[in-house]
């Protein structure tokens, strides 16, 4: 929801999800990683022209998470050693990222504010939401309860954060419709 009549300032309410599903590789083990993008902000609008134009700033309670899962075939390196893929298993975890973020951007929003009117609104900004955290990184497979594996799988957390550590700066792009009543 939005709320501009006349003045220069505005406040806006937004909710937002979005699921991405996509591949990376850490250390020769392939990795799908689902992405759920989900979160609420509280916005800031100011039209420094009074028209379209508007610079927003605000915050996001950030409920992004990333869930990784990695099957490896073969011999696969996992921290200093190699192991078999089948003494491995299937390696899974999941990120998480700061709950509540700072966000800057700018936007223009079209049409009029009259009751029975449509408007229309573009958002381009970026969320802060800091680097990720990997927690529960296991394996299910034997080696899952050896004490070189896991500090070989601490190692391979590592990587990953430092994978998906380019994640911490999360682009928004946000086009918005919106009825009068």
């Amino acid at each position: 929801c939005q709320e501009n009549s006349g003045s220069n300032l505005g406040l806006r309410l937004d909710a937002n999800y979005l699921p991405i599903t996509t591949n990376f590789t850490v250390d020769s083990v392939r990795y799908k990683a689902d992405f759920s993008w989900k979160n609420v902000s509280l916005l800031a609008d100011f039209y420094p022209f009074s028209g379209i134009f508007r610079l927003t700033g605000g915050v996001f309670y950030n409920g992004n998470t990333v869930d990784v899962t990695g099957a490896p075939s073969g011999t696969v390196q996992i921290g200093d050693h190699s192991y078999s893929a089948a003494d491995v298993g299937t390696i899974s975890g999941s990120l998480e990222f700061n709950k509540i973020v700072p966000y800057a951007g700018f936007g223009w929003s079209g049409g009029s504010t009259t009751s029975g009117d449509w408007t229309i609104s573009i958002d381009i900004g970026i969320m802060f939401q800091g680097a990720p955290s990997v927690s529960n990184l296991t394996a299910s497979g034997l080696l899952g309860s050896s004490s070189a594996f896991s500090s070989d799988l601490d190692k391979e957390r590592a990587d990953i954060k430092d994978e998906m550590d380019s994640y911490q700066y999360y682009p928004v792009v946000a086009l918005g419709l919106a009825y009068h009543f």
